[in-house]
């Protein structure tokens, strides 16, 4: 082979090779899509979204949390030393305890003596009626200054009374004997206008009451037996003290109040 023939082969593998290295537009690889990303890339640009994503929903709720777990218990009874003063709390609790305390009972109308209703001396028994009038209920009460009996009645019917202290022993075969060694004076009270017989008997309150505390100052509250048109009610006190008697209607009832000095 001449040396003329060896060069040609070679000048045209080269003049191939400079062709494709030139190339044309058309064989140009196409430039990466910014939208599209390697799986590497897809992951590191995921992972601020979900921390993102999961910061948004967890912090309300984690620093709710934080704040009602981490802030110090208010001491409702403590006191602030930038606020407080002394001088002033104590003004204050001397006008409130001026304001709250209550009103001295008006005990002017209580004393020992005997008091009897407007017409006891001369109250007239009506028999016209056949009805039963007798004691039905027994309650006492606790009120400022005094303690309240009230005697109800079964009918509004008129009745008439007188209370009056007896001295100990001197109530009469109607009661019964009473073994509180505690009692010091009795209160009896005398009603006109009751009914007797079976039938009232049967009727009337008949249970005696007697207090729960050994300091009570009422010791007993016993009803006596009827006796035709007049009954009677028995107040054991651990001493004679000032009383009041009134009687009220709607429904009837004879109230005696007892005072605690």
């Amino acid at each position: 082979m001449s040396p003329r023939d060896a060069f040609l082969p070679t000048a045209a593998i080269a003049a191939a090779l400079a062709l494709s290295s030139c190339g044309s537009p058309e064989d140009e690889l196409p430039q990466d899509d910014p939208t599209q990303h390697s799986a590497g890339q897809a992951e590191e640009s995921a992972e601020p979204t979900e921390s993102t994503e999961a910061d948004d929903s967890a912090e309300p709720s984690s620093g709710a949390d934080a704040d009602e777990s981490e802030q110090p218990a208010v001491d409702e009874g403590g006191s602030d030393p930038e606020t407080d003063d002394p001088d002033t709390d104590e003004a204050d609790t001397d006008e409130a305890s001026e304001e709250e305390a209550p009103e001295a009972a008006d005990l002017s109308d209580f004393s020992t003596q005997p008091q009897p209703s407007e017409d006891y001396a001369d109250f007239m028994l009506d028999v016209s009626h056949d009805t039963v009038q007798v004691l039905s209920e027994i309650r006492l009460g606790s009120h400022a200054g005094y303690e309240r009996i009230v005697l109800e009645y079964a009918l509004d019917t008129g009745l008439a009374h007188q209370a009056q202290y007896i001295e100990p022993g001197e109530q009469g075969t109607g009661f019964t004997e009473v073994q509180d060694g505690a009692v010091e004076a009795m209160l009896l009270i005398d009603v006109l206008g009751t009914t007797g017989g079976p039938d009232a008997e049967a009727a009337a309150w008949s249970e005696a009451w007697s207090p729960e505390s050994d300091a009570a100052m009422v010791r007993e509250i016993q009803p006596g037996e009827l006796a035709g048109g007049e009954s009677q009610v028995l107040i054991s006190l651990d001493q004679q003290r000032d009383f009041r008697v009134q009687q009220l209607t709607d429904p009837v009832r004879i109230v005696v109040d007892i005072a605690h000095r």
